[in-house]
Formats: structure tokens, C-alpha cells, sequence
């Protein structure tokens, strides 16, 4: 734990100095003792799924060595937590444009996971989370396009149903994610009150797919 919180803050000092520093342990000690972080969550029932032909992208799970060698950032700057990841049986999904990486994701058998300490049961379903997209790929449909590719993998894999999480004031992963398919289910929120952390779950009455 001290050893994640270290590399965490030395990470946060190469990005943004003494300044950078001080402010995100700030925010972080405060998130600690009082916050509310809200995420939407969408399902989407696996019948078939067609990816978008807006852009030609050819996916390939990723290892932890060659995220480093991507310079995706979480395996460089925090590379416990993605051997972690990976060790635990999640995948990582890796969308090309040639020989150029241009958006990744993560799947999790199973559960959807919200936060490093907070995940989401999904039985019988594939979570999809945590995509990024490198700054020269973003706003051109890449990432629509990568979660159309990885609902048909999910679908040939045998999953039934599909779960992605997103803020709620996420307005272009929520058009992304409305795109190709998937329908409001559940929203989740994390209150934190002097260090008691409490979880509410409800549902979206309109929910499905």
C-alpha cells in the first residue's frame, strides 16, 4: 500500500513539480474524508454486434511489456497496479492503425470495475472499462470504433451481455457508448464522510437494450 501511495506521488511530482504535488495529495487526503463520485453504468445484451466501418482499426491483446514499450501511461507510471491487473485475469485490448496504437481497453470477466478499490458484480457478463485513446487518434470515432470491435470479440467469446461504466457528465464517452448500442441500467455513487464510505446503487427504470 505505502509502496503504491510512493509511486503515485512520484509520479504526480514528475508531471507537475512541488505545485502539481501539493495539489493532487490535497485533493487526495480530501477525497479520503469527503467526497461523492458518481458513475453510470449501461448494459448491452450481446445478440450481434457489427463494428463501425468509420475507421479501420485491428485489435490485439496487449502484455504488460509492450504497454511500457506504447508508453501507455499506467504501465509506466504505475506499473504494480497493471501487472495486477493483468494477473488477475483481465485483459487488454489493443486498437491499431497499421502499426500505430491508437485506443486501448480493458475487459473483466464477470464484474465491472469502477475504481481500483471498487468493483461492480456482473454475473455472466463481460465488463468493458478504462479506455484511452493517444492525443494524435482523439476525435476522429476511434473509440466507438474499438468498443463496436470489442462487443463482437465479447459476443464470439460467448458473453451474453456487455457493462461499461462512465461519469455522468462524460458527454462524448456517453455518446460513444449510446452509439453502438448499450442502454442506461444502474447508477452507482461512492459517498466518503470522514472516512466512512458508503455505496448506492439505483436503478434505471428505462434500462435494457
Amino acid at each position: 500500500m505505502m509502496s503504491a501511495l510512493l509511486k503515485k506521488f512520484t509520479h504526480h511530482y514528475r508531471e507537475g513539480g512541488i505545485s502539481g504535488l501539493t495539489r493532487k495529495t490535497l485533493i487526495f487526503g480530501l477525497k479520503k474524508l469527503w467526497s461523492r463520485d458518481q458513475w453510470v453504468i449501461y448494459e448491452k445484451t450481446l445478440r450481434k454486434a457489427i463494428p463501425s466501418q468509420s475507421a479501420a482499426l485491428a485489435r490485439r491483446e496487449l502484455g504488460f511489456d509492450e504497454l511500457v514499450d506504447f508508453r501507455y501511461y499506467k504501465a509506466v507510471g504505475f506499473p504494480d497496479e497493471i501487472r495486477r491487473r493483468i494477473a488477475s485475469g483481465v485483459s487488454c485490448h489493443g486498437f491499431f492503425e497499421g502499426d500505430r496504437l491508437a485506443t486501448i481497453g480493458w475487459s473483466s470477466p464477470g464484474y465491472l470495475e469502477l475504481d481500483t478499490d471498487l468493483r461492480v458484480p456482473c454475473p455472466g457478463s463481460v465488463g468493458l472499462y478504462d479506455f484511452f485513446t493517444y492525443s494524435e487518434f482523439r476525435s476522429k470515432g476511434y473509440y466507438t470504433n474499438a468498443l463496436a470491435q470489442l462487443l463482437a470479440t465479447m459476443c464470439q467469446a460467448g458473453y451474453l451481455k456487455a457493462c461499461i461504466a462512465v461519469a455522468p457528465n462524460n458527454s462524448p464517452s456517453i455518446k460513444g457508448i449510446e452509439r453502438v448500442g448499450f442502454r442506461r441500467a444502474l447508477q452507482v455513487t461512492r459517498r466518503r464522510r470522514l472516512g466512512i464510505t458508503e455505496i448506492v446503487e439505483e436503478e434505471h427504470v428505462q434500462g435494457g437494450s
